[in-house]
């Protein structure tokens, strides 16, 4: 009977599949007289697509149509999950080349997006820009590197529902500081690092992953100064214990503050010159007949070897220097001590080394004469021969480039040695003795301009070097002036001496003012927040209301004739951006040989722009704020 059951259920089955092939087989034959007859495809997708399990045969179609048919049915799918980082209309509206390339095909468009646009980190919503939420969180940025899609696929699983920030945040927050388990934070600043090597900057934009990576592995090694607070120049000048230690190895100087240096209180920045250079040397103390300033500054080929290694300079003393003969102290003079003393003559013969080690022994406590010869009358030191009058042309350039570095602590460079690379493009040094010397005239008669000790107010932070050069031709343009921050502390202003010499002091000073701003900048560096807060910014806000949100980035120098709101820029050119502004607007005010309304009125924007640019001056550079109101030569006609 169960046999029976069973066999009446299965011939009953085979009669309802039976009846289903049918009912199949009739829809595809309208379906395909459907297909034949209007010649579009599309019309029958159009008519099935509310049929998520329609049976209908796709063979007729081809591979693209069935792909695409199956990609339609996919987004519908994946729509709602990635609606928090993708909507078609938005992707299209801000994507140019899309629009063009799929139009308002939804499927397209998100096909594009999951294949290629998270990968290439394009915005598809105004909800979510990788861009941003990678600045905001340091965590992600640890764990994902530059992998963008992960950010994408992040936030849809886990940082919407967490509340994380997803646009509107243009810089990196919270800069990484540890790099495999060890933090640098005491050495290293990520904003600080990228400001004063911009070829790190260049080769990882908005990367601080990479960006200390390199510092770690190349940046401590090569003395790049990563934070405000500590210069490994300084660190190591110092300290001549951790000179002894770590010698040349940069890197350890660095790892010592870390782990030692900042506990202790050391001194780091600031410190230009050896500290108590070492005298000693395998355990035994030369300083009777050896000092290290007077070795390297006796000897050419010592400067140039040893200057900044006192280490090396003591050792090349007791190995090379000693058995040659050579004098280390105003204390020991070699040949006086030999002449002195026969009994030592006698003992050592031709070996000078061993007249130093009996010096330092014994002959010091026996009070024997190392530095007089026994009876030789002192003879009174001859006066001084006054400088003669320099009488070339080369001469009077020699004795301006002494009289600049004399009065300005500045050096200036001339000849082969101003050229540099600018932009890929280098920059060849002036060489004409004639030109040279009307530049570099006008260098000194501008540097007089400023305060008594203006330029050395800079020193605790940079040293300032000026190039005469013949060319300043770079990326198709031509400049009379150029000011760049190298990395290592220094600033440099170039001045383009083929340009024409009647606008050469206005060069100058605009230049100036660009290396005046890249100081306080350094200056107005604050800890806490990890940023630059130079006041100087405020001039920025003093613009017409049609240009608060504009960049003014439209404005060049070709619209220097092109006329301009004479109440808020000096010059088109100052509408370039705010330190162009700053620049020219200050180099104005040193020159300009009338008043005008919008230069002397209290009211109008251009004096209180050049107001906020001297009371910034006045609060970094003590030399100005020494001098009295309205003294300094861009503060004459404020009003």
């Amino acid at each position: 009977m169960l046999q029976y059951k069973q066999l009446c259920k299965q011939k009953n089955m085979e009669k309802i599949l039976m009846r289903k092939t049918w009912r199949r087989q009739l829809a595809l034959g309208l379906a395909v007289v459907t297909v034949w007859t209007s010649g579009n495809a599309e019309h029958f997708y159009a008519g099935q697509k509310d049929c998520e399990t329609s049976a209908i045969s796709t063979e007729r179609l081809t591979d693209t149509e069935q792909k695409i048919n199956l990609d339609k049915v996919n987004y519908q799918v994946k729509k709602s999950a990635y609606a928090p980082v993708f909507d078609a209309s938005y992707y299209a509206g801000n994507n140019k080349d899309l629009k063009a390339a799929f139009g308002n095909d939804e499927n397209a468009l998100f096909q594009h997006f999951l294949n290629y646009g998270m990968s290439e980190g394009r915005q598809a919503s105004a909800e979510f820009n990788v861009k941003s939420y990678r600045n905001a969180y340091a965590d992600l940025r640890q764990a994902f590197g530059n992998d963008l899609k992960s950010y994408y696929l992040h936030y849809m699983n886990c940082g919407k529902k967490e509340g994380r920030k997803a646009a509107g945040v243009t810089t990196l927050q919270n800069p990484v500081t540890v790099y495999n388990g060890v933090n640098y934070s005491a050495v290293y600043n990520y904003n600080y690092y990228i400001s004063r090597n911009p070829d790190v900057a260049r080769a990882f934009p908005d990367d601080d992953i990479s960006t200390l990576a390199h510092f770690v592995n190349y940046g401590m090694t090569e003395g790049r100064r990563g934070a405000q607070n500590f210069d490994v120049t300084s660190y190591r000048n110092a300290y001549a214990d951790l000179r002894q230690a770590f010698g040349n190895d940069l890197k350890s100087y660095y790892l010592h503050y870390m782990n030692c240096g900042k506990r202790e209180g050391r001194k780091t920045t600031g410190v230009t010159a050896l500290q108590n250079p070492v005298t000693a040397y395998k355990e035994k103390d030369y300083a009777a007949v050896y000092n290290y300033d007077y070795y390297i500054s006796k000897y050419s080929d010592l400067k140039k070897a040893f200057a900044g290694d006192d280490s090396a300079a003591i050792r090349h003393f007791v190995e090379c220097g000693m058995a040659e003969g050579r004098q280390a102290s105003k204390d020991f003079v070699l040949g006086v001590y030999k002449s002195n003393y026969s009994d030592l003559r006698a003992a050592f013969g031709n070996d000078n080394k061993s007249y130093y080690l009996h010096y330092i022994d014994c002959g010091k406590k026996e009070g024997r004469n190392a530095v007089t010869k026994i009876g030789t009358p002192t003879k009174p030191e001859p006066s001084p021969k006054p400088n003669p009058e320099p009488v070339t042309t080369e001469d009077k350039i020699k004795a301006k480039v002494a009289k600049i570095s004399k009065d300005y602590g500045v050096t200036v460079l001339t000849g082969d040695s101003a050229g540099f690379y600018w932009t890929d493009t280098y920059c060849s040094g002036e060489t004409d003795p004639e030109t040279t010397l009307t530049w570099i005239t006008m260098v000194d008669e501008q540097m007089a301009r400023y305060p008594k000790g203006f330029f050395t107010d800079m020193q605790d932070i940079t040293t300032v070097t000026i190039k005469l050069v013949h060319n300043l031709d770079a990326g198709g343009g031509s400049f009379a002036g150029v000011t760049s921050r190298e990395y290592g502390d220094q600033m440099f202003i170039a001045l383009n001496t083929s340009q024409s010499f009647l606008l050469s002091d206005r060069t100058f000073n605009h230049e100036m003012m660009h290396l005046i701003e890249y100081y306080i900048e350094a200056k107005s560096w604050n800890a806490s927040t990890q940023q630059y807060e130079s006041p100087l910014k405020a001039t920025e806000a003093i613009k017409p209301d049609a240009e608060v949100n504009s960049t003014n980035s439209d404005y060049t120098t070709s619209d220097y004739n092109r006329g301009c709101e004479e109440q808020y820029y000096i010059s088109a050119y100052a509408k370039t951006n705010g330190r162009e502004d700053r620049a020219e607007t200050f180099t104005d005010y040193m020159f300009r040989a009338y008043k005008k309304d919008y230069m002397i009125r209290a009211d109008y924007p251009i004096p209180k722009k050049q107001q906020i640019i001297a009371d910034c001056i006045r609060q970094y550079f003590p030399s100005a704020a020494s001098q009295p109101a309205g003294s300094l030569s861009w503060e004459k006609w404020l009003p």
